[in-house]
């Protein structure tokens, strides 16, 4: 939703919340009332928390925040991305074959008939070499197949599928995979 819509669907959690009094290490004497204790979602002060501000959120802490807005901000940067950074989002799609109902949920599908179909991972590496490895091995070629099968059978005409691949630590090394919708070009 940040990368695609500009909306920040988290909401960041506390990194401590206050010892309570009838904590353990309150009524040890090992910390006081009111000191800070590490966050703790099973701890009843952080259920709380959690039920008043993040209902309608994804709770991340400020550690998980930074790498998310720093990854959307490297992948606005690059010109070939941004380009195709407008569109809908999240969208599931639904199509009749040979008397079946057929599904696929499109990470992006941008603006203009001549724009890729974009499905964004998070990669442990985003190193070429290694995530087409991953990519054959997760068969995201199937995945590219199927979306782009069932976008023609509703009447969307795409001919390229394309995989972004991300690293979910600083400096966000990315890579983009591009399928083809012509035999033997993934």
């Amino acid at each position: 939703s940040l990368l695609l819509e500009g909306r920040e669907d988290f909401v960041i959690q506390p990194d401590t919340y206050p010892a309570p009094p009838k904590h353990a290490k309150v009524k040890s004497g090992e910390v006081k009332e009111g000191d800070p204790l590490p966050w703790n979602n099973g701890a009843g002060i952080c259920k709380e928390w959690l039920a008043a501000n993040a209902s309608d959120k994804i709770p991340l802490d400020s550690d998980e925040a930074a790498r998310v807005r720093g990854m959307c901000a490297v992948l606005r940067a690059d010109p070939e991305i941004a380009q195709f950074l407008k569109g809908q989002c999240e969208l599931s799609v639904f199509a009749e074959k040979d008397g079946r109902t057929m599904k696929c949920r499109i990470d992006t599908l941008p603006d203009g008939d001549e724009a890729p179909v974009i499905d964004f991972k998070k990669a442990k590496s985003a190193n070429p070499e290694q995530f087409v490895k991953q990519a054959y091995d997760l068969r995201y070629h199937l995945q590219a197949a199927h979306n782009l099968d069932v976008l023609r059978w509703a009447g969307i005409r795409r001919k390229e599928f394309w995989f972004v691949a991300i690293e979910d630590e600083a400096p966000f090394a990315y890579s983009i995979l591009k399928y083809k919708d012509e035999p033997g070009t993934f």
